[in-house]
């Protein structure tokens, strides 16, 4: 934290049935791939991060960092967390409360990861899910989508329904141990049962335990299941499977379970008799009829629907009314969808029925709620107005880092500090406007002190905003310290960014401001930029353009005058992405990048990125690199305008990267990265004093990493990474690997090690690196993270004067809480 952050901005936004989670990243990272775990509610991103990034400390060691966005409830994101594994890959574990729908893709500026959540498509969890048995089929389809329901997790709030959560502690081919289930204390309110279901023919028996009124209680049973049962998972039962549990009771050993029958295995013809139907009794058909009618206006809806069920099984006059009401009592239980479904069969098998006009009117009054224009949504919130929501975030961590630069010398703490952050967000709904702020503030104690070489307390400012939204038409308008790295803006800015979308798919950007070089920077005056942009998405197909126009001055001289355009493509399999940045003051191309993705039907993803870029960034202020002094006006003392332009195209370097990758899930639990990249950085030239930096020459770097899941217990994740590099001037070769292990729900350990060797082709001197690392994480019921971590590294050099050795050892100890 001291060195800087990796992740600058989680930003969450939702439009309709899509949510948008955008995440800022400090430096460039590429995106190699994307691996859902714990069925769909925990996404793995991995990201290759750049040279670039090492000036942040990345390379250095091993890294984490967590955030939970205000906002993020918009997208069902919890929380994010990045993970630097050293000189290799890195992660973005971004853990959702229940499984979604998503597509990553990357934006051209190489610092922002995109997911795309589709918030109306049902998941579909057949790929990793370590909960379900090795030799069970690509997942149970009873446990992501009971019959007639969206998944577990698609549903926030179910009005008026009885408990339905249950516990699947396992499933197997083999009928269940009798022995096994008694060993299973429940609590006198639940059942412990056996659920029969076929797939594929196969016949499946599953213990489940059951029924608890919200996914939290069902959650609290299963921490206390799951040591015992590490493949168990939380799923929600059909009232038909709720009736006859009620009934079960477990066989003694050698027995036949009693079949307990999922809904969709209760066959509802669509027209007449379902094949083989049982023709029941008129006095039985108007028992049951009597007995639905009864339990309809109870509002015992669970036994309502089980019993027009049944009823429909059978042929007769009496389905219309069993259609009919079956409908209602879905459309009372709070079930809209099922609700109209029902309604549109009614109309379709009994066109000239006597209740056909009665079941229209409902059917027409769910189509016209479920078609509410956007701006009669945003009139309802209204009631809401004035109010107001705060939510903040506070971590103290202490960290302490000891090193011995050789054998022969002392140890000496080189770090002993208290970091703190600050992050502030209030937010005001109002009947035509949104007003909401952001704060976050870092600061850095240092308790060694400056007689003991200590670095000096630190204070950071990394977001103080004020934005101010309008609830009729589409405008925001920010004001203060800020971030953007699209449309020209390169980065952190004191300034205002104004957005006005004047048509579906069509915004313009309005962006005034000062750059800001470091958080610790106070607002500088200085340097100033002014840009403009338009977004204009699916401008032909699915392809988004967003031309802009960004000008740069510093000291009252031009600094930069770039016109450019970003190009961007997203289906379900592919993404593109593109960018141009042209510098028509200098005459020079910023910035020339093509980056894609292609993910096909078996989870085989491709990518390939060509980067053509100044490095930095040129503009006029590249000019006092190197220089003795500090400020344009003290250049042009001795160079004119024109000079000092040439100066700082000598001290731009041309970089050129060139990445191709592939990604593939292997067998259930395992998914293995390759990439091989070719990058290369141009020598600057001699001038005006300074000195040329000579050029790295061609590098290439191959990478190759295996994630394994549920290895050892539910919910482990597992990571060995290979990295070789070669130069004319260097080999370098790295080997990490990382755990995670789950004890329980709340505790989770994490062993790392990571081993590099480089070595010299000119000298022949070489070091070798060994740095393992222990972490433990706690998240406490309410809102707490503990977090401890401890490592070492271990540094030997071996040159012509002869062999070295250095180590080191840290402490990371702290907190993390959110109100």
């Amino acid at each position: 934290m001291a060195q800087g952050r990796f992740v600058e901005d989680v930003q969450v936004s939702r439009s309709n049935d899509e949510a948008i989670v955008a995440i800022h990243l400090t430096c460039p990272m590429r995106f190699l791939a994307d691996t859902p775990l714990e069925t769909g509610t925990l996404l793995e991103v991995r990201v290759a991060p750049f040279e670039a990034c090492r000036q942040l400390g990345g390379g250095a060691g091993i890294y984490s960092e967590v955030y939970r966005p205000v906002s993020g409830h918009l997208a069902h994101l919890l929380e994010l967390e990045y993970e630097s594994l050293g000189l290799g890959d890195s992660l973005l574990h971004v853990r959702f409360d229940r499984p979604v729908d998503y597509r990553v893709s990357q934006r051209a500026d190489l610092r922002t990861v995109v997911l795309t959540i589709n918030l109306q498509a049902a998941p579909v969890l057949t790929e990793v899910l370590p909960e379900t048995p090795p030799d069970s089929p690509a997942d149970d389809p009873q446990a992501s989508a009971p019959a007639g329901r969206e998944p577990l997790a698609s549903r926030v709030i179910e009005p008026r329904s009885a408990s339905d959560y249950i516990l699947n502690l396992q499933s197997t081919r083999e009928p269940v141990d009798p022995g096994i289930a008694r060993s299973v204390a429940a609590a006198e309110n639940l059942h412990l049962y056996v659920s029969e279901t076929t797939v594929d023919g196969q016949t499946w028996h599953r213990l489940r335990l059951g029924f608890f009124a919200s996914e939290d209680e069902a959650q609290a049973a299963l921490e206390d299941l799951a040591p015992r049962f590490p493949r168990s998972w939380i799923g929600r039962a059909e009232p038909e499977e709720i009736a006859l549990a009620r009934e079960f009771a477990f066989p003694a050993e050698g027995t036949a379970a009693l079949p307990v029958v999922a809904a969709d295995e209760l066959p509802v013809a669509p027209e007449g008799a379902a094949p083989g139907a049982a023709t029941l009794p008129q006095e039985q058909i108007d028992a049951s009829l009597a007995a639905a009618r009864s339990a309809l206006l109870a509002t015992d809806f669970d036994t309502a629907i089980r019993l027009y069920r049944q009823l429909l099984q059978t042929p007769g006059a009496h389905r219309a009314e069993a259609r009919e009401f079956l409908g209602v009592a879905y459309e009372r239980s709070g079930r809209p969808a099922l609700a109209r479904a029902e309604y549109e069969s009614y109309l379709r098998e009994f066109p000239q029925s006597e209740g056909r006009q009665s079941v229209q009117q409902r059917l027409n009054g769910l189509v016209m709620a479920s078609a509410a224009p956007r701006e009669a949504l945003r009139s309802a919130a209204a009631v809401e107005s004035g109010r107001w929501d705060i939510t903040s975030g506070v971590a103290q961590y202490y960290r302490r880092d000891i090193n011995q630069f050789d054998a022969e010398q002392a140890e000496v703490t080189t770090l002993s500090a208290l970091l703190t952050d600050i992050d502030l967000n209030v937010h005001r709904r109002g009947s035509r406007l949104d007003l909401s702020t952001r704060l976050t503030l870092s600061h850095m104690y240092d308790m060694m002190g400056e007689e003991d070489n200590g670095p000096g307390d630190q204070e950071r400012i990394s977001y103080a905003h004020f934005e101010i939204a309008s609830n009729q038409s589409d405008w925001t308008l920010r004001l203060g310290r800020q971030s953007l790295h699209n449309f020209g803006v390169l980065g952190r800015f004191d300034g205002a960014h104004f957005s006005y979308g004047w048509a579906p798919d069509r915004e313009l950007h309005a962006t005034i401001g000062f750059p800001v070089e470091s958080t610790r920077d106070a607002l500088d005056t200085d340097r100033e930029f002014r840009g403009v942009a338009v977004e204009l998405d699916d401008l032909i197909g699915r392809w988004d353009v967003a031309p802009y126009l960004n000008a740069e001055t510093i000291e009252g001289i031009s600094s930069r005058m770039a016109i450019g355009t970003e190009l961007r493509y997203l289906d379900d399999r592919r993404t593109f992405t593109s960018m141009i940045d042209y510098d028509t003051e200098f005459g020079e191309l910023n910035t020339a990048l093509v980056l894609a993705t292609w993910q096909f039907a078996s989870r085989l993803t491709l990518s390939a990125l060509l980067d053509n870029r100044k490095s930095p960034t040129l503009t006029t202020r590249n000019a006092l690199i190197g220089q003795p002094v500090s400020t344009i006006d003290e250049l042009l003392l001795v160079w004119t305008e024109e000079e000092i332009r040439a100066l700082a195209v000598d001290r731009t370097a041309d970089t050129r990267t060139v990445t191709l990758g592939i990604a593939r899930p292997v067998a259930e639990r395992f998914q293995i990265n390759f990439d091989v990249t070719s990058t290369e950085i141009g020598a600057t030239i001699a001038s005006g004093g300074v000195p040329e930096i000579p050029g790295t020459g061609p590098q290439t770097f191959y990478s190759a990493s295996l994630v394994g899941t549920g290895l050892f217990s539910s919910g482990d994740v597992n990571i060995i990474n290979l990295r070789h590099g070669e130069s004319d001037s260097f080999t370098t070769s790295l080997l990490t690997l990382d755990a995670r292990f789950a004890i329980g729900q709340r505790i989770r350990i994490n062993p790392r090690l990571r081993f590099v060797v480089w070595e010299s082709l000119i000298d022949g001197q070489k070091k070798e690196t060994v740095a393992p690392a222990l972490r433990f994480l706690m998240n406490t019921r309410n809102h707490y993270r503990v977090e401890l971590e401890i490592g070492s590294v271990e540094d030997v050099r071996t040159d012509l004067r002869g062999r070295s050795a250095a180590s080191g050892t840290f402490v990371n100890f702290g907190y993390r809480a959110n109100f």
